[in-house]
């Protein structure tokens, strides 16, 4: 990567929000001269209540937070200026991104939809 010219950063789902929150940081693995830019596909999950009011994406990546001691390892403008679990929704984190990107995103995420229609 010492040699490196220009380096992309990708990944789909839950690759793809990793590909959000991880980009500034995989920017900084290179000299500022290195081009670096980021493609995030089908990553962008929207903080939104189920049908029937509940905020169960938030809980899980509060329980997430919570588990594993996420908010060490999240772009820490974001967890620092909210909280942690927030940062999980790209919504929020990517005022906090310096590093030039790009997110492909279909209108409807398959998994988003079941997630917030659970019965």
């Amino acid at each position: 990567m010492q040699n490196a010219k220009n380096a992309i950063l990708t990944g789909s789902s839950a690759g793809g929000l990793a590909t959000i929150l991880n980009c500034d940081k995989f920017k900084s693995f290179f000299p500022d001269d290195v081009k670096v830019k980021c493609v995030a596909n089908a990553g962008f999950f929207i903080n939104a209540k189920t049908i029937f009011g509940t905020s169960d994406i938030q809980e899980m990546y509060q329980k997430v937070v919570t588990l594993h001691g996420s908010a060490k390892n999240l772009p820490p403008s974001c967890a620092s200026a909210m909280e942690p679990s927030l940062c999980f929704f790209p919504q929020h984190v990517i005022p906090y991104v310096q590093t030039p990107f790009f997110i492909i995103n279909s209108h409807y995420d398959a998994w988003q939809v079941r997630e917030t229609n659970k019965c």
